[in-house]
């Protein structure tokens, strides 16, 4: 284990992208080349958590300019599009649609893709977006 990984795989880039922290994301990937897909123990990657977070401005880094991949998935399968969708964060959810190559078909673990998340939580909003 290096000086950027904690005991969980979690690195210093996950955790700036879990607290918001953008000016550290991006002097990490920029100055200091930190992989921006490495994965904690459980799968989850940088742009996973600070979707989940709701971080849009971190997503949109992470997508735009460090080429994250938004299609790996957690220890379930869960995509960063299928997280944010379970929370309800519909601004990520159509930022990741319309800006990266996240697969709005592709299901998890459990056979639960996008529509089927996002119905969970009775989001009118999301549901439509998505069918329209």
């Amino acid at each position: 284990m290096d000086s950027e990984t904690r005991y969980d795989g979690g690195t210093t880039l996950y955790l700036a992208c879990h607290s918001e922290h953008l000016p550290i994301v991006r002097w990490l990937i920029e100055e200091r080349n930190i992989d921006v897909d490495r994965t904690k123990d459980n799968g989850v990657t940088p742009v996973w958590i600070a979707a989940q977070e709701n971080h849009l401005k971190v997503v949109k880094f992470l997508v735009e300019k460090a080429d994250a991949d938004v299609k790996k998935g957690d220890e379930n399968g869960a995509t960063s599009l299928l997280i944010v969708a379970d929370k309800g964060h519909f601004e990520v959810v159509k930022f990741l649609v319309e800006k990266s190559d996240a697969d709005i078909y592709e299901g998890d673990k459990n056979s639960e893709n996008l529509l089927i998340v996002a119905s969970h939580h009775g989001d009118d909003r999301m549901a439509e977006y998505l069918l329209f």
